[in-house]
């Protein structure tokens, strides 16, 4: 009987997987741990955000109608194709992630930690041998910290002016059902922060990440090394899955997200951050 074929492809990304991360270390690298991200866990961790966000633009929508009457029609409308658009996000997001969660795999060594991701087959054509593994760089790391100042710092602070306005407004007109949805929508935001480690800060920033073919694949890889931690986050979940942060001011924020074995790889990196307190 043939293997069915999802299986067969998990197990070729877990062999990629395997063989990429082989590529990536260094001879000096031990590899002390590595593991794919829980997928199942991390579809449920964002189910929360979207419902907050759902239930506060329907009780938004109602207390706007409500204080509108004139234009009924036109609020109604323009409503319910934001809850469309909303709903839609939501499930794309809920489904994606996951998937590309299954292409990705998280490394400790006892000098860094990584992340590799597998992008997609855009590669060398015919190479999925892998006796030979062929690897070259599509792209340097780049500043996060330059898009940060030029980019997010920007968007951050119109996004702040208009929650302010948005604010002002309500009170000037004061609704339950306004106040309600405002209420929900700042906290899912507030949740999304907290979870993702968001924070509008240049520490959290991105991490840097490199392009690479590898074979036919074309991966990412985002690393911190341990001597540039200046601390570590835990964020602990359901069965000992976990969200790890290991925050670097001169490299931002590396996040390994729905993390097996949460507490032990977050005991690893912690003994590694100890030994370069001793050190020093």
């Amino acid at each position: 009987m043939s293997e069915p074929t999802d299986e067969i492809e998990n197990g070729d990304i877990d062999r990629i997987l395997s063989i990429t991360v082989r590529s990536e270390a260094d001879r000096e690298e031990e590899i002390l741990w590595s593991a794919k991200p829980e997928a199942g866990s991390m579809a449920m961790s964002l189910l929360i955000c979207p419902l907050l966000w759902l239930g506060g633009l329907f009780l938004f929508a109602m207390g706007m109608l409500k204080s509108s009457p004139d234009y009924n029609n036109n609020l109604l409308y323009m409503m319910i194709l934001i809850l469309v658009l909303a709903a839609v996000g939501g499930m794309v997001e809920i489904i994606a992630i996951p998937q590309q969660a299954r292409k990705a795999i998280y490394v400790v060594t006892n000098l860094r930690t990584f992340i590799i991701k597998l992008k997609g087959k855009f590669g060398f054509q015919g190479m999925t041998n892998y006796s030979i593994v062929r690897r070259e760089k599509v792209r340097e790391e780049k500043s996060t910290l330059r898009f940060f100042y030029l980019f997010t710092v920007p968007i951050h602070v119109i996004f702040l002016f208009l929650v302010f306005d948005l604010l002002l407004g309500i009170i000037r007109n004061f609704d339950p059902f306004t106040v309600a949805g405002f209420s929900l929508l700042s906290l899912g935001w507030i949740i999304q922060w907290y979870q993702d480690m968001r924070f509008p800060i240049p520490r959290f920033r991105e991490c840097p990440r490199a392009f690479y073919f590898i074979n036919e694949w074309l991966a990412t890889v985002e690393s911190v090394e341990h001597g540039s931690i200046d601390r570590a986050v835990l964020h602990r979940g359901r069965a000992g899955v976990g969200d790890i942060f290991l925050i670097s001011r001169g490299r931002g924020c590396l996040r390994l997200k729905a993390v097996p074995e949460a507490e032990k790889v977050y005991g690893m990196i912690n003994e590694k951050l100890d030994e370069r307190k001793t050190s020093d």
